[in-house]
Formats: C-alpha cells, sequence, structure tokens
C-alpha cells in the first residue's frame, strides 16, 4: 500500500491580503523563499537597484520576502509585496536580533508577527 505524506503549508500568519511581484535580481547563489530582500542601492559605486538578500543592518529596508526558492542565475524573481507573516518562518540572516526583525519592514506593506 503506498502511503501520501501531506505537508500543509499555510505562508501567512492571519488574514491580511498578500500579493506577489516580480523584480530584477541581484541574487547570484541559492536562496531560499521567504528570505528578506532590500534593493541594492549602495552609495559608494551605486548599486544596481536589484533585489538582493536583506544584510539585517538597518531597520525598513527590507522591502519584499521571496516567493520561491531560487537558484541564483534569475534575472527576475517573484516575491511577497504585503502580508502578515510568521517570524519564525522567515529566513533571517545570521546574528539578527528580534528586535531588528519586528522592524525590518517598516514602512512597507508587510510585516511579522
Amino acid at each position: 500500500m503506498l502511503l501520501e505524506e501531506f505537508k500543509h503549508d499555510q505562508p501567512g500568519a492571519n488574514s491580511d491580503p498578500r500579493y506577489t511581484a516580480v523584480l530584477a535580481s541581484g541574487l547570484t547563489e541559492v536562496t531560499a523563499k521567504l528570505t528578506p530582500l532590500m534593493l541594492d542601492t549602495a552609495l559608494i559605486d551605486p548599486g544596481t537597484g536589484a533585489a538582493v538578500a536583506w544584510d539585517g543592518k538597518k531597520a525598513g529596508t527590507a522591502v519584499a520576502l521571496l516567493a520561491m526558492d531560487v537558484d541564483g542565475t534569475e534575472s527576475r524573481i517573484t516575491v511577497w509585496k504585503s502580508g502578515t507573516w510568521r517570524i519564525e518562518d522567515i529566513q533571517w540572516p545570521e546574528g539578527v536580533t528580534d528586535i531588528q526583525k519586528y522592524n525590518a519592514f517598516a514602512g512597507s506593506a508587510l510585516s511579522v508577527q
């Protein structure tokens, strides 16, 4: 007898509307879904403006969540641009504090709980 294993995946934390968008990708390596993203807007040697993994250095600079795993070769990526998410489901950078996590998306349509 063949048994099927069902894994429930409910990405949102409540009933807030969740919408996706497509962004130009600056990701160059394998990156997991629900990784916070920011825009590459470096002031020295101006950045490309493409979406890259959030570095955790400044509150309010994460603007999206990666909607699916990527291998780093994509020129465009699908992201979540709104909604409320469970803080434990997000793929945070190493060493990020709870305060940084709660304030990562300040000013955007994303939030965590």
